[in-house]
């Protein structure tokens, strides 16, 4: 377990390091696969299907923030739609600026969840995003998470439909056809129990890891995986969701091991060290209770720096003393040979000494 530990003290000192790159590479990745999942269901439009054109826009959108990373994506599908059926393209438009207005009002900042969901859902782990959202967001993330899976059925719809759309142009009655699919797409149950069923996965993750208890985040992973299983259980009983149980048991399950892996990466908490604190101040009277993260230590290595040194270079260095000690003992010797050259001022004593010598002559 400490093992653990130390790789993960490893990978988020790492991640700190490096994360506006780390975040820019993984952004450009997604983008990348969500452009080119758009090519191929609904590429019509050849001038934006080239992978040059790909590459830049996905190198562009994982430069500029979230909001706007949406737009984009949100109008190189309208301009393929553009391709098929102007007035389809028209009304996917007008749609999605709604949809693009709630979302821009509340999350701005969980733009690429809109982008993510369609992606998951095609590599068959879409509950990965209602579960992180309730679980690292807040509830306004289900605005961005319904928009994104009312992406996936509109592309789903055009993609099924595409010869119809082709046909209103030379139709006589071109409403028709156009109304039939806007049906299909607004009278879709699935669509609508999805995003249902994802909000309340997202309330009840949100509300049971907001709650004053050990283990609170880990067990709304649990609850928010039983909601989607039972969930997805009833909807196929009455409705025709174009899922498989045993796939969406095996995916739930997968998903929420993968999001308590991000939790593991993000935070790890300590409960059986947790403190309940008591203070108060002028107003109020505060009950806190402080329960504090694990982290590993990482080891402290002293790296000692070893010199290693050859014998001619002991022998440069003993001459280098020798020359050295040589020029301090002439220094020495010709401060003692100026001090014996140097004349010795008489201090005034030998002439006490004279005059003593005189007295005692006229004593005599």
């Amino acid at each position: 377990m400490i093992v653990l530990f130390e790789i993960r003290a490893k990978l988020t000192e790492l991640y700190q390091k490096y994360s506006f790159g780390i975040l820019t590479a993984c952004k450009f990745f997604l983008l990348f696969l969500a452009f080119s999942q758009i090519k191929s269901s609904v590429g019509y439009y050849e001038a934006l299907s080239k992978n040059s054109v790909i590459f830049l826009l996905s190198l562009l959108c994982s430069l500029i923030p979230s909001a706007l990373t949406v737009l984009v994506v949100l109008l190189y599908l309208i301009l393929h739609l553009w391709k098929v059926s102007y007035l389809m393209a028209l009304t996917v438009l007008v749609i999605c600026m709604i949809l693009y207005c709630f979302f821009l009002r509340y999350t701005p900042r969980y733009g690429i969840a809109v982008v993510a969901m369609p992606l998951l859902r095609k590599v068959g782990f879409p509950y990965l995003l209602p579960l992180s959202m309730g679980l690292f967001g807040n509830l306004f993330t289900i605005i961005p998470t319904c928009c994104g899976v009312f992406i996936y059925y509109l592309v789903a719809i055009i993609r099924e439909n595409i010869v119809t759309l082709q046909q209103m142009a030379g139709a006589d009655n071109p409403l028709v056809m156009y109304m039939e699919v806007i049906d299909k797409l607004i009278k879709n149950p699935a669509m609508y129990l999805t995003m249902f069923l994802y909000a309340v996965v997202i309330v009840a993750v949100y509300f049971v890891r907001r709650l004053n208890m050990d283990y609170a985040f880990e067990i709304s992973i649990g609850v928010g995986t039983g909601i989607m299983i039972l969930g997805y259980i009833i909807g196929t009983l009455k409705y025709d969701m174009g899922v498989s149980l045993v796939g969406v048991i095996i995916s739930s399950l997968i998903s929420a091991a993968l999001v308590y892996l991000f939790l593991f990466a993000y935070r790890v908490l300590r409960y059986a060290a947790a403190e309940n604190v008591q203070f108060e101040d002028d107003d109020y009277y505060y009950y806190v209770r402080a329960v504090p993260k694990l982290k590993a230590d990482m080891p402290k290595r002293t790296v000692k720096k070893v010199i290693t040194r050859t014998a001619a270079s002991f022998e440069e260095s003993d001459e280098e003393d020798e020359e050295g000690l040589e020029e301090a003992l002439d220094e020495i010797g010709r401060v003692t040979t100026a001090h014996e050259k140097k004349p010795v001022q008489n201090s005034g004593y030998d002439n006490v000494y004279e005059d003593d010598d005189e007295d005692e002559d006229d004593y005599k």
